[in-house]
């Protein structure tokens, strides 16, 4: 799992009853909406077996120190347990993988255009 040690922060939300095929689901989706989505486009997943499901949102991209980033908002569902959000910004490092940036590197939101 490429993101493993930086998931931390979802301890207590349902990707942490998900099973394997699920966690194949979302981190094929993630890695899909990271390369191929369009700022403001969304890439959803299910598993009928497991009642799990989820969605990525690619918020915006952009620079930083040279590096393609991606802000998300993610939403994963696992069967019995409420919904979680959360928004996650991704940079794409020079070995072409995708690195969760910590809370405190992350630059901050724009304010959505009204």
């Amino acid at each position: 799992m490429v993101f493993a040690s930086n998931l931390g922060f979802l301890k207590d939300a349902p990707i942490t009853r998900f099973t394997g095929a699920d966690l194949e689901l979302y981190e094929s989706t993630l890695h899909d909406a990271l390369d191929h989505t369009a700022d403001a486009d969304v890439r959803r997943w299910n598993n009928p077996d497991t009642g799990s499901s989820g969605e990525i949102a690619v918020i915006n991209s952009f620079k930083q120190n040279d590096r393609r980033c991606r802000r998300t908002r993610i939403s994963n569902r696992a069967r019995g347990y409420a919904e979680a959000k959360t928004d996650a910004v991704f940079c794409k490092e020079a070995n072409g993988k995708w690195k969760l940036l910590a809370p405190s590197k992350q630059p901050p939101a724009k304010p959505a255009n009204h």
